[in-house]
């Protein structure tokens, strides 16, 4: 084992440590999506970290529900979030998300196409999210702690936060982007909800935005594999990979010493990248059961944003 996969964030899978060889698959079928509307609950919680130094500097900790309603016939779907608790540590932040929870209300309320690949191809109710977002920067409930606080001491940042409000439920903004980039939609709305296929994402590529290091963004490769298909039940394991160049590299090893030498006073070591998905899905409906997402970013010894993802259907 390279010194690079010891320093793997995940030791690999102790009950699939290998996919299923094409020879013990089943014979391939056309892709085919089911026709039957259907619905369901979610609840989801997700863990952030982040480590300076090998010290814990913020932490935080998320649960969601969500209900969605999937019509095949029409590729549209509806999402709701009904329910969002919070805890972060700087407890600072809490008053931050006292504010976030209400507009995420409004963000979650959504209905959408969604495309061959399964992934959201666009709002269909972007007026009615405008709308309700006008009502709400009007209203009483707009006015929480942490607003009161900036139109006490920082007006200028809270008209800032107004007009990002207003920029993010303006029609021309690329809310669909946005909603596919997050990970409840990403594990629910991708290319197992209309197809078989898994081929669809074997090296399909996306660009990450670093957490660690601002205005970074890193090409990372996809891959996905079958673990166990049987008639009730498909086990899947998707895995992403960083690309990283010489001209990239040079961009991260400049951030690093921009932002974290000076506080730690070490240099740069090792960038790492990594993100795993491991899924249950049935065959059936083509809806995920559960999910656990993981993605690691770190700079070796130096710096790290761990999140952990965790759904499952009701």
């Amino acid at each position: 084992m390279s010194d690079s996969d010891k320093y793997s964030f995940y030791k690999g899978d102790k009950e699939y440590p290998q996919a299923v060889e094409e020879k013990e698959k089943t014979e391939a079928h056309s892709p085919v999506e089911p026709t039957r509307d259907t619905s369901a609950k979610y609840r989801c919680e997700q863990v952030n970290t982040t480590k300076i130094d090998g010290k814990l500097t913020s932490n935080s900790l998320q649960k969601f529900q969500f209900h969605v309603e999937i019509f095949p016939s029409t590729k549209t779907a509806k999402v709701k979030l009904e329910d969002h608790y919070y805890n972060m540590n700087p407890p600072v932040l809490n008053k931050v998300f006292d504010f976030i929870t209400k507009t995420e209300s409004i963000r979650h309320d959504v209905s959408f196409n969604y495309g061959e690949d399964g992934k959201i191809t666009n709002i269909l109710n972007k007026e009615e999210q405008a709308e309700k977002w006008r009502a709400f920067k009007n209203s009483k409930e707009f006015r929480t702690e942490f607003i009161t606080g900036m139109q006490d001491n920082n007006e200028k940042g809270l008209e800032e936060i107004i007009r990002s409000g207003d920029r993010q439920f303006s029609l021309s903004h690329d809310s669909e982007e946005e909603l596919r980039r997050e990970m409840f939609y990403s594990v629910l709305f991708d290319w197992q909800l209309t197809s078989n296929d898994n081929n669809s994402v074997q090296q399909k590529e996306f660009l990450f935005r670093s957490i660690l290091l601002p205005n970074v963004i890193v090409p990372m490769d996809f891959r996905c594999d079958v673990l166990k298909e049987e008639d009730d039940i498909l086990k899947l394991r998707k895995v992403g990979s960083a690309k990283l160049g010489d001209e990239l590299l040079e961009e991260i090893i400049k951030k690093h010493d921009q932002y974290y030498k000076p506080q730690i006073k070490y240099s740069f070591t090792e960038y790492k990248l990594e993100f795993r998905q491991t899924y249950d899905v049935d065959p059936t409906t083509r809806l995920v059961n559960e999910a656990r997402l993981i993605w690691n970013e770190a700079i070796k010894d130096n710096a790290e944003s761990f999140c952990e993802f965790k759904m499952r259907k009701l």
